[in-house]
């Protein structure tokens, strides 16, 4: 039973108001001349007002009909779960998402798929809440809890998708909740004297790449995809170009002043005419070795670096990797009195995260000034 005085009129077809033990609120209507009443799925006013708002859209618009029919039809299909995963990657592919995201999506969706496969669930209709806690529990001993977020927050986006198109009897993870595990601090950060002693000790094919790293505090991916007319000498600016088939990972593009050192360390590199700045060496695939330097072999040379520096190697061991120098460039850079501000427009972190955001620049001749205070040096051994 509902009170009345409750009942809350949303647009010009429909009602809502909150009913049983656990208030949750139904939508009443009128369609095709007879009273119909929905639950809205939820005991938040606000959320059921923005579900019963797009539920009055269709009554209005007369395609409310159309979707209980479209309904109807696809629940007497069978749509396999790997069709699911290709359609649901389709869509994602044309609302922009990178090539990266969807080759993680898709992993993590296919490992889903074969898991749900072998207890005998072929159709997407067969998913249900069940299959997904049991697959959480599975996927759990072998990932973090970063990751564990990461594949719920996308399979809840997944099932949302296949609720639209009516793939499954319902949208069952709309209301759960998956907490975001809170962020750990770096424990341990390369120091500004062990940064210089590595570009310093590095051999010479790895020294340039290194040294662009570590100075400019780019990815590495970003660095492996610098092209020969991204490197602004007279300027003196290295340019990070989101490019179709190779997106940074924010899709932005921006651009890190070049540090005195890192302009030696340029100087004395021999950079082919055109293409990629940084080249792989010549293969059967690439036998004018214009192909970009290979990211796993930069990483392992960076790791065999460090063992000879006396530092720990590799993530999986608690060592340090490519990606702890974009933290050191970081660290190292306000420690020396750079503003943040400046530091996270040179990483590519620039965002709108408060009002005050809108209206803060920065400066080229700042950004250079800056840049050349921190004392990155380039000493070869």
């Amino acid at each position: 039973m509902t009170d009345q005085n409750q009942r809350t009129r949303v647009g010009a077809h429909v009602t809502i108001a909150p009913r049983g033990k656990k208030r949750v609120y139904t939508a009443d209507f009128r369609y095709d001349g007879r009273h119909c009443r929905r639950s809205l799925g939820t005991a938040n006013k606000r959320l059921a007002l923005q579900r019963a708002k797009r539920l009055d859209d269709d009554l209005e618009s007369g395609v409310f009909g159309t979707q209980e029919e479209d309904r109807a039809s696809n629940s007497s299909k069978s749509v396999s779960i790997a069709d699911a995963i290709e359609e649901f990657l389709d869509c994602k592919n044309v609302d922009g998402l990178g090539r990266k995201t969807l080759t993680k999506y898709r992993g993590i969706l296919n490992t889903f798929r074969e898991f749900a496969e072998s207890k005998g669930n072929n159709a997407i209709e067969q998913v249900t809440v069940s299959l997904f806690d049991s697959f959480r529990s599975h996927r759990r001993p072998h990932l973090s809890d970063k990751s564990m977020h990461h594949e719920a927050t996308l399979m809840k986006a997944f099932v949302a998708w296949c609720d639209e198109r009516a793939y499954v009897a319902s949208d069952f993870l709309r209301n759960r909740r998956f907490q975001r595990p809170k962020p750990k601090r770096v424990a341990n950060v390369l120091t500004l004297d062990q940064v210089n002693a590595l570009v310093g000790g590095a051999t010479r094919r790895l020294r340039t790449p290194l040294a662009v790293i570590a100075f400019t505090g780019m990815r590495l991916g970003e660095c492996q995809r610098l092209r020969v007319e991204d490197i602004d000498f007279e300027a003196g600016w290295i340019h990070i170009v989101s490019r179709d088939g190779h997106e940074t990972k924010t899709r932005d593009s921006w651009r890190v002043p070049m540090h005195p050192a890192l302009r030696t360390v340029l100087a004395e590199y021999r950079a082919p005419a055109k293409g990629y700045f940084f080249t792989a060496e010549a293969s059967k695939k690439y036998p004018n070795g214009d192909n970009c330097i290979n990211a796993k072999r930069l990483t392992e040379s960076f790791k065999d670096l460090l063992v000879r520096q006396g530092l720990p190697a590799g993530r999986k061991s608690g060592g340090f990797s490519t990606h702890d120098l974009r933290h050191a460039f970081k660290s190292i850079s306000i420690t020396h009195g750079v503003p943040r501000e400046y530091v996270d427009r040179w990483q590519g972190h620039a965002s709108v995260n408060a009002a005050s955001d809108l209206y803060v620049h920065t400066f080229d001749e700042e950004s250079q000034r800056h840049i050349a205070a921190v004392p990155f040096r380039y000493e070869p051994c």
